[in-house]
């Protein structure tokens, strides 16, 4: 289990990296409109 969540973690900061300025703080595509509960990322 500790495998997954580290490989996810890794791989969660390495798709901030990429799309880091298309996407605010809390990982959702900046767009009009509500914002929603769970990231896009």
């Amino acid at each position: 289990m500790h495998n997954i969540h580290s490989n996810f973690i890794k791989i969660i900061n390495v798709l901030k990296d990429i799309i880091g300025d298309e996407i605010n703080e809390k990982g959702n595509y900046l767009r009009a409109g509500s914002v929603p509960k769970f990231s896009d990322i």
